[in-house]
């Protein structure tokens, strides 16, 4: 039995990665790599969705921030980080059962998080690192270097979008 390959697919986070064509191509080599990762927003997860044609089992990041309308292009989900990843998998849950007014309710909720999240993989990795260190009770975060450096201002932001999570997993 073959094993099962995934690759994660981010050109505009690294600034290189493999085309819709070249992913297909990928596949019909080698059949087992068959998930994959995607970083895009939804538009073009619709465009892999469509050239793919099946032959992935399709998955976004970007935090999630794409997470309703990349279910809508096809995607099996979304791989976020996990500072909302318990309310991500709840939203997943509600859309996938056809609750998609509840899930797209409570998707509003996290987005504008989300996106202030997402602004860049730095910023993510400063503030969601924190934000996750605090919903699992964490006090001090360490960070490697070189990353970005939090700004108080940047703190008080997460804080005030992140206002409504508790501890996570509640």
């Amino acid at each position: 039995m073959p094993i099962l390959v995934g690759i994660q697919n981010a050109p505009q986070f690294i600034g290189i990665g493999l085309s819709d064509a070249g992913l297909v191509e990928l596949n019909r080599r080698h059949p087992n790599v068959s998930i994959l990762k995607a970083e895009g927003d939804a538009i073009q997860s619709d465009q892999i969705a469509e050239a793919a044609a099946g032959v992935f089992d399709l998955f976004n990041g970007r935090n999630g921030i794409d997470l309703i309308d990349t279910l809508r292009a096809g995607f099996v989900g979304v791989i976020p980080s996990p500072d909302a990843v318990d309310v991500e998998a709840r939203v997943y849950d509600l859309y996938r059962a056809g609750d998609t007014e509840e899930a797209e309710w409570r998707f509003k909720e996290i987005l504008p998080l989300l996106s202030f999240l997402m602004i860049s993989v730095d910023h993510l990795l400063c503030y969601g690192k924190r934000l996750t260190a605090r919903r699992i009770g964490i006090d001090e975060v360490f960070d490697r270097v070189p990353a970005q450096p939090p700004r108080r201002f940047g703190l008080d932001l997460t804080a005030h979008w992140s206002g409504g999570l508790g501890p996570l997993g509640t």
